[in-house]
């Protein structure tokens, strides 16, 4: 049986560019970038602690194409860090909108925040002392 060698999330956003900036924030990095006609159309992001993720300009697919397509609200991404609060902080204070970080009863402190294209991400660490 053949097995996957990679999960990586592909994201469809409004703007590649400004999407950077975000999970840049995030401590992802570019690895590769592919530009259309002078537009940023995708990019292939990884995250020193490990991970990858890419994104991808939304109307590259036509809309209707998009529209026959399944798709689902409910997905959330989940990025640990050695300090939830620290990560807190550092978003919060560069005026990024954030949940207050909460202590979870399974051992984690964690918050939620949105990217610009409104997907929800979890951002946690062990409750530390």
């Amino acid at each position: 049986m053949s097995r996957p060698t990679n999960l990586v999330p592909l994201l469809n956003v409004a703007n590649v560019a400004t999407s950077i900036e975000f999970y840049e924030e995030l401590g992802f990095e570019v690895k590769q970038k592919i530009e259309e006609e002078g537009a940023l159309i995708w990019a292939d992001l990884e995250h020193a602690g490990g991970g990858t993720l890419m994104l991808n300009a939304k109307d590259i697919i036509a809309p209707k194409d998009r529209a026959d397509r399944p798709h689902y609200s409910d997905t959330v991404f989940y990025l640990t860090y050695p300090s939830a609060p620290e990560m807190h902080g550092r978003l919060s204070s560069r005026g990024v909108e954030v949940t207050e970080v909460k202590k979870q009863p399974y051992g984690i402190e964690e918050f939620y925040v949105r990217d610009p294209d409104g997907y929800e991400i979890a951002i946690g660490s062990p409750i530390s002392g």
